[in-house]
């Protein structure tokens, strides 16, 4: 499927014509609320978008215009900090990248909790699902980081699965998201992983799935956990069905 995006004209069209990129984007947004979030439109949106850019970057100087003709509604550090791909970062910076995301998309986030627009918080979260990337990398920094859990990340994450939440749900999830992470976290060197293992992680993420937005949040932070632990992969057939059911019921 990215092939053929990337393949497309229409990426490179977008990137030479801000009406066009508009029409684009608003259609993706329809659908995106449409099918309330669904994750293969967030997906396609983000293939999208990383072909955009790079139509954009490696465009003729002298026929690009200029990022805020494309995002008018998202502060320009926002825009720079999330356009950037994170192949583009090294590896080593993504911790501090990540936190100048957090800092610059808070910021934001409050200027609506002191009288901004319902619709600048909409558009904030709608520029952070284009760049989704950066979500996947923060999960996997949660999980497979030394460091103590972050709370920065965890926002950004439950920002992320549901920018709605107010500061009282936010707080409770974010709580046991942290919970859910240290337990992961003891569990990630281990080589002898069984599903019994990840129970108490499960009975802890279920407990509190009818949180806005947490199942999603838990999804995430478990899926990466089996891709990157030591012994993730050998339970990850049984454990990815554990996990579903789990949050399906």
């Amino acid at each position: 499927m990215e092939s053929l995006i990337n393949d497309s004209l229409l990426p490179k069209a977008s990137a030479r014509h801000p009406h066009i990129f508009m029409i684009v984007d608003t259609i993706f947004r329809n659908i995106l609320l449409e099918s309330d979030g669904n994750l293969l439109v967030q997906t396609l949106m983000q293939m999208f978008t990383r072909s955009f850019i790079q139509a954009l970057l490696f465009g003729e100087a002298q026929d690009k215009p200029p990022l805020k003709a494309f995002f008018p509604h998202n502060p320009q550090p926002l825009l720079m900090a999330l356009l950037k791909h994170p192949s583009d970062v090294p590896s080593q910076v993504w911790p501090q990248h990540l936190l100048c995301i957090v800092e610059t998309l808070k910021v934001a986030v409050e200027d609506k909790d002191n009288g901004g627009s319902q619709r600048g918080l909409f558009e904030n979260w709608f520029l952070l699902v284009h760049c989704g990337d950066w979500v996947d990398i923060a999960a996997q920094q949660l999980i497979a980081s030394k460091a103590e859990t972050s709370e920065a990340l965890l926002w950004l994450l439950a920002f992320y699965h549901h920018p709605n939440n107010e500061n009282q749900q936010r707080t409770k999830l974010l709580a046991v998201a942290r919970k859910v992470c240290d337990h992961l976290k003891v569990l990630f060197s281990s080589t002898t992983l069984s599903l019994s293992h990840l129970q108490t992680s499960l009975d802890l993420a279920e407990a509190n799935s009818e949180e806005s937005g947490s199942k999603y949040l838990f999804n995430q932070l478990f899926l990466n956990f089996l891709l990157f632990s030591a012994g993730g992969q050998v339970i990850a057939k049984d454990a990815v069905h554990l996990v579903s059911t789990s949050f399906d019921t």
